[in-house]
């Protein structure tokens, strides 16, 4: 029982605070909410600002695994080792060609 007096009296001395300092605590209120306001709307740019970054940069990663997940399935592994060996091929014939000494 004594918890509750305690906690009326504090309350009736609290609102009784607030309504002696009712100006002060309107200016008080209204600085507050004004500079709160302005804070909120700051972070909102900022958060927007990251969010379209980040946005944009998970675009560009999905692009990209597209990208190869298409380039590795039209990719024949036969067709790498026969250009390759097409490859040596001329390199062998363009060696022989340019020292003929070295044979």
């Amino acid at each position: 029982m004594t918890k509750r007096l305690i906690g009326f009296v504090a309350g009736a001395g609290f609102g009784a605070a607030l309504i002696l300092n009712s100006r002060g605590v309107k200016r008080g209120l209204a600085k507050a909410v004004v500079k709160g306001s302005k804070a909120a709307t700051i972070a909102s740019r900022h958060v927007m600002r990251v969010s379209s970054e980040m946005l944009e940069d998970f675009q560009d990663a999905l692009a990209e695994a597209r990208l190869e997940e298409e380039t590795c399935q039209s990719i024949d592994p036969a067709e790498i080792l026969a250009s390759l060996r097409d490859f040596r091929q001329e390199l062998d014939s363009v060696q022989s060609t340019s020292n003929p000494i070295v044979q």
